[in-house]
């Protein structure tokens, strides 16, 4: 058998990076300094005669599995879903190809991904997004680079007083509350002040929260990092890391878990594919699946975890996708535009990228984010959620759009297995509760995915990180049955 180290080191790092004695990054999980990486040699127990029993093949769970398998022990892995990558997935809208989910590596040193990506000889483009052109659709003005000037002083005016404003309002207070003191609220604001509160709630609102319900006190004293060089694209799509982490894999599809039990030597998992006994479990759904309830553990989670589930958030951010047969839009959509509409108030339609270069057709897609996503899947269906927003698009640039040859609205917000898009740190949540969410059940259950990941959460490293931090907990747990 090969041992887990070697393994991990196989697939996460090669070149220079497996000259150093011992490689780490870490997601902060309790009791654990970091994931360590040796160059060669490290742990080695023997395979686990029962398997383990990953629930679901996302970026997590086929990570873990990855690592697992390659060191010697028998993995299962079971999806609800009729196919693999979670939230990650790249599908095919006509000429174009397109990340509909997960779709950039945020920032590519010391990332776990790019060096997953190099290593298999895949690679990344640069992709530097920030609005070179806004639209005030309450104004009717076009604000230029240097137009965009005054509201991005206002971004930095704001995040220079977070701290100050954090100590005004106190540990419960979200980042509107933080907005109103700061901007004032939007009904009394001239054009410049709403487009600089624009422009924060729009940044922000990556974070897929509302802003009533993101908690200020983890803007300001997170602890999670963000990793240097810059926004980049997978080459082919996300689709090309899914499909190379699955190879050779064990994935039971339309398998949708509804109890995990500790039983006294093990696990046993009742999925609609049956029950399947293991040695351990590592469930890497969705923070929102978690919250659902949909999914019953024997005996019941702790309080703490369960309190962690509740506190924590779930947000929308959604992707309103436009295949066109000619590139009709001007050079700055490249970098992306935003559309200031409802300044302060509903941000829909936000912000827009051109993804011709990676998409290999013509490509615009909107990013739909925050409260005002989650209420339009609420009530409007997926075609009228893409008319909403060529109306928009086709208002706010006085042009009339020409009819997409292709089209895609995401809705992960309403999906019965993600129930969201990813997790934030809502107002009364805080890295505590991750900690919390991440502590195995009696050494047997055990838990990952992005919402687990204190340093990088809601995104793709965070969660391959929080499979490798797993996978090397079960392996030096796993002994001989």
């Amino acid at each position: 058998m090969v041992g887990l180290d070697a393994a991990l080191a196989r697939i996460a790092f090669v070149g220079a990076a497996l000259a150093g004695a011992l490689l780490c990054f870490s997601c902060g999980a309790p009791g654990e300094s970091a994931v360590g990486v040796p160059a060669a040699g490290g742990l080695r127990v023997e395979a686990t005669e029962r398997p383990i029993v990953v629930v679901g093949a996302g970026v997590a769970g086929l990570t873990a599995a990855r690592a697992l398998q390659d060191a010697g022990h028998r993995v299962v892995i079971l999806e609800a879903r009729d196919s693999i990558g979670g939230r990650t997935r790249t599908v095919a809208l006509g000429p174009a190809r397109v990340d509909v989910g997960a779709a950039w590596i945020h920032g590519d040193e010391e990332s776990p991904v790019a060096e997953f990506l190099e290593a298999r000889g895949m690679g990344f483009t640069e992709h530097e997004i920030w609005p070179d052109l806004a639209v005030d659709t309450v104004e009717g003005v076009r604000l230029g680079w240097a137009g965009l000037l005054a509201p991005a002083a206002a971004v930095e005016a704001f995040a220079a007083r977070s701290p100050e404003l954090l100590r005004e309002l106190g540990s419960e207070a979200s980042l509107a509350d933080a907005l109103d003191r700061h901007f004032g609220e939007p009904s009394a604001l001239e054009p410049l002040g709403l487009r600089g509160r624009f422009m924060v709630e729009m940044l922000s609102t990556a974070t897929s929260g509302a802003v009533t319900d993101l908690s200020l006190e983890a803007m300001v004293d997170g602890e999670d990092e963000e990793l240097d060089g810059g926004d980049h694209v997978v080459d082919g799509g996300y689709a090309v890391l899914v499909e190379a982490l699955a190879k050779g894999l064990d994935v039971r599809l339309g398998a949708r878990v509804e109890r995990v039990e500790l039983t006294d030597d093990g696990v046993r998992v009742v999925s609609t594919a049956g029950a399947f006994e293991g040695s351990h479990a590592l469930v890497t759904v969705p923070l929102g699946v978690l919250k659902s309830g949909t999914i019953a553990f024997e005996p019941p989670l702790p309080e703490r975890k369960r309190g962690a589930i509740e506190r924590l958030g779930m947000g929308s951010f959604e992707k309103l996708v436009y295949v066109f047969d000619a590139r009709w839009w001007e050079d700055d959509f490249e970098a992306g535009v935003a559309l200031m509409q409802g300044l302060g108030v509903e941000r829909r339609h936000a912000l827009w990228i051109d993804m011709t270069a990676f998409a290999g057709a013509p490509t615009l897609v909107c990013l739909d984010a925050g409260a005002p996503a989650a209420r339009a899947q609420a009530t409007r269906t997926a075609d009228e959620r893409l008319a909403d927003g060529l109306a928009s698009l086709s208002g706010a640039l006085e042009v009339d759009v020409p009819t997409p040859a292709a089209q895609h609205a995401t809705s992960w917000t309403t999906d019965p297995f993600s129930r969201g898009s990813y997790s934030y740190l809502a107002v009364g949540s805080s890295a505590d509760d991750v900690r919390a969410l991440v502590e195995p059940i009696a050494g047997r259950i055990l838990f990952a995915g992005e919402a687990t990941s204190v340093l990088w959460p809601s995104t793709v490293h965070g969660a391959f990180a929080s499979g490798l931090r797993e996978a090397r907990r079960i392996d030096q747990s796993a002994t001989v049955r």
